[in-house]
C-alpha cells in the first residue's frame, strides 16, 4: 500500500493536479531533458523539474502528511527516512521522489514530441483560458505587477513567462490524449476497457446484518412515524379521524391531513405502505444503537449458519439469498444491485476511517477465488461475501456510477504512460545538470500555483 501512495502523488501532482509553471526566472533555463526523433526536437527545463518538486513538498506539507516517525514533511528528516519505495532498491524518500518527478519530466518530453510529430494545434478556447489564469494569478498573487508576482514565484524556479508557457505545454497535454483517445475515452475499445477492469477492480456482492438499529423518529405521542420513501411525505392511517381546528382539518407541514384515534390521544401512521422514519442527529445523519449483548450472539450465530448455508452456491441463488434478506428485514434492496466494485491497490481509509474496513475486505478478496463465499465481521455488523467476476462494461452500467468516477481518467491516464514511455530511450539526459537540482531537504514546498 506504501508504494501505491507513494507512487500516486508524484505521479498525480505531475499529471493531473499541478498547476502548470516551469522554467527558470530569466530565460527557459539550462535543458535537463532532449529528444530528437523523426526530424522533431523538444527540450525540456530543468526549472520545470525543479517546480514539480517544489509543488509535490508543497501538496505533502499542506495535507499534513506525517512518516511513522512522527515526522513532518517541512522537516528535513521526512525525506531523509531509507526504505524499499520501489520494493527493490534501499533509498532514501527524497531519492524516489526525485526519480519519480524525472520521469513524470519524461512524460511532459514525450507529450510535446507527440504534440509536434502529430502536427497539432492548440484550440482558440485553450489559448483564451491560460490568458485567463494568468490574468487571474497576476491579480489575486501579483496585485496586477508582474514584478511582485515574479518575487513570489522565484522561491521555486519559475517566473510569470515561464508559468504562462507551462500553462501551454500542460494544454498540449491535453490535445495529444485527445487526439490518441478521442473527448472522455470515446476512442477506446470495450476489449480495452474490460481488461482494464478485469485487471484493476474487484467485485463483490454481501448480506450485511448490521449489529446495530437505527434510532427511529417518534412524535410527540412516543409513536414511530412512518413515510412515504418516494415523496418523504408522512402516511397516515385513511381509517383513523379527522380532528378540526375552528372548523378546519389539522394538516401537517405537507398539508396532508392528520388522522387520530377515535379518542385524539395519538396519531395514526400507515405502517403498511410506509417506512419508519429514522432519527438524525444535528448533522442529519441517521442515529443509531448498538444491539444489546444477547441479540449480538444471536446474529452471530445466524450470519455463521448462512455462510455455511451459502458455500458454494451459483450467483442466482446468493443473489436470491440477498432478496430474502432485504424481504425478511423489510429494507430496501435496489442500491448496488450489480454489487461493489473496489480498486485494486486502494486504502480506503484515506476517504474516511468508517471506510477503513473497506481495505480490509479487498485483501481477502485479493486471494479468493471467483464463487468463493465468506464471513467477514467489521466495527458494523457481519458480512456474508461472495467474490463475482466483473461484469462485462460495468463501468457503463448507471447503477454503479459511485465505483467508476475515475474510470475514464484513470485508463486514460495508464495508457497515456504506457505511450510515452516508448520514447524514454530516445531521450537524452544531461546529468550534470540534473545532480545540479537541491534536494527536498533545500527546496521550498508551494502548493499555492
Amino acid at each position: 500500500m506504501k508504494n501505491f501512495f507513494v507512487r500516486w502523488v508524484a505521479f498525480s501532482l505531475a499529471l493531473l493536479l499541478i498547476v502548470p509553471i516551469f522554467a527558470g526566472c530569466s530565460s527557459k533555463g539550462k535543458t535537463l531533458l532532449t529528444m530528437k526523433k523523426d526530424g522533431v526536437k523538444v527540450t525540456f527545463s530543468v526549472n520545470y523539474y525543479r517546480f514539480l518538486l517544489s509543488r509535490l513538498k508543497g501538496n505533502y506539507i499542506d495535507n499534513q502528511y506525517v512518516n511513522e516517525s512522527g515526522k513532518t514533511a517541512d522537516q528535513a528528516a521526512f525525506w531523509q527516512v531509507k526504505d524499499t519505495y520501489n520494493g527493490k532498491t534501499v533509498q532514501t524518500l527524497d531519492e524516489y521522489m526525485r526519480e519519480q518527478i524525472l520521469e513524470d519530466c519524461q512524460i511532459f518530453l514525450a507529450a510535446l514530441w507527440l504534440f509536434e510529430k502529430s502536427d497539432l494545434s492548440l484550440s482558440a478556447e485553450a489559448e483564451v483560458s491560460v490568458e485567463q489564469e494568468m490574468a487571474d494569478l497576476l491579480n489575486d498573487y501579483g496585485n496586477g505587477s508582474k514584478t511582485k508576482l515574479n518575487s513570489i514565484l522565484s522561491d521555486y524556479g519559475v517566473n510569470y513567462d515561464l508559468l504562462k508557457e507551462f500553462y501551454l505545454i500542460q494544454e498540449k497535454v491535453k490535445a495529444v490524449k485527445a487526439d490518441l483517445y478521442g473527448t472522455n475515452g470515446s476512442l477506446i475499445g470495450t476489449g480495452i476497457k474490460d481488461a482494464y477492469l478485469a485487471e484493476n477492480y474487484i467485485r463483490f456482492k454481501q448480506i450485511y446484518l448490521p449489529n446495530y438499529e437505527y434510532v427511529l423518529q417518534t412524535d410527540e405521542y412516543g409513536n414511530v412515524i412512518y413515510y412515504d420513501k418516494d415523496t418523504k411525505a408522512i402516511l397516515y392511517d385513511e381509517s383513523g379521524y379527522l380532528k378540526t381546528v375552528n372548523g378546519q382539518p389539522v394538516t401537517d407541514s405537507y398539508g396532508n391531513k392528520v388522522r387520530y384515534n377515535k379518542d385524539y390521544t395519538a396519531i395514526l401512521y400507515d405502517a403498511v405502505n410506509g417506512l419508519p422514519m429514522q432519527a438524525t442527529d444535528e448533522s442529519g445523519d441517521p442515529m443509531t444503537e448498538s444491539l444489546p449483548a444477547e441479540e449480538l450472539a444471536t446474529l452471530y450465530a445466524r450470519a455463521q449458519t448462512l455462510c455455511e448455508e451459502l458455500q458454494n452456491s451459483s450467483e442466482d441463488a446468493f443473489d436470491n439469498a440477498i432478496a430474502s434478506e432485504h424481504a425478511e428485514n423489510g429494507t430496501d434492496a435496489t442500491e448496488f444491485t450489480d454489487g461493489y466494485y473496489l480498486r485494486r491497490g486502494t486504502d480506503y481509509s484515506a476517504y474516511g476511517t468508517d471506510l477503513a474496513y473497506l481495505t480490509d475486505i479487498l485483501s481477502a478478496l485479493e486471494s479468493a477465488e471467483d464463487g468463493s463465499v465468506f464471513l467477514y465481521v467489521s466495527p458494523y455488523g457481519y458480512h456474508i461475501i461472495r467474490k463475482y467476476a466483473p461484469a462485462a462494461e460495468a463501468y457503463e452500467n448507471e447503477v454503479n456510477a459511485v465505483w467508476f468516477s475515475t474510470f475514464t481518467t484513470d485508463l486514460i491516464e495508464k495508457l497515456f504512460l504506457e505511450e510515452c514511455a516508448k520514447y524514454f530511450g530516445d531521450m537524452e539526459q544531461n546529468d550534470k545538470v540534473y545532480s545540479s537540482v537541491p534536494d527536498l531537504t533545500e527546496i521550498s514546498g508551494t502548493s499555492i500555483f
